[in-house]
């Protein structure tokens, strides 16, 4: 678990650069469920991420593409209703943070010298707008 609290302010560690996911709804969809696995704090959420995601890629991790294409599943009903329910359930409350006392220094420098720190609160609005975007496109299916 990559989630900390300093200052009062709750943090997560990204998996990849945040501005990867502006690139296209596959990329959003990929780079975010990589979030959820890195910082979640329950298994099955880390388990069913991984399993979206290996569908999406056809199990191709990003630090292995090369010549990459996504697969064609974000035109599949079937996956994106799942992944418009499983969207849903996350909560704020899924996400564990542990203080990063001051007396730490060596945690705290560890954790606060990553380039791939956001506040919590701003992941979250991007994570609803990507749930919303999933949504809508599902209704794209009827």
């Amino acid at each position: 678990m990559n989630t900390r609290i300093f200052n009062d302010i709750k943090y997560l560690q990204l998996a990849n650069e945040n501005h990867l996911k502006n690139k296209s709804l596959e990329d959003n969809v990929y780079f975010t469920l990589r979030d959820i696995f890195a910082n979640v704090s329950g298994l099955d959420y880390c388990m069913e991420a991984n399993g979206f995601n290996s569908k999406l890629t056809n199990g191709i991790y990003y630090e292995e593409r090369k010549d990459f294409t996504y697969t064609n599943v974000l035109n599949d009903k079937t996956y994106v209703k799942e992944l418009s329910v499983w969207l849903s359930y996350i909560d704020k409350s899924d996400f564990e943070f542990e203080a990063i006392d001051d007396a730490d220094k060596e945690e705290k420098k560890w954790y606060f010298d990553t380039r791939n720190l956001m506040k919590f609160d701003d992941w979250w609005l991007q994570f609803e707008e990507l749930k919303n975007l999933i949504r809508e496109h599902s209704k794209s299916f009827v």
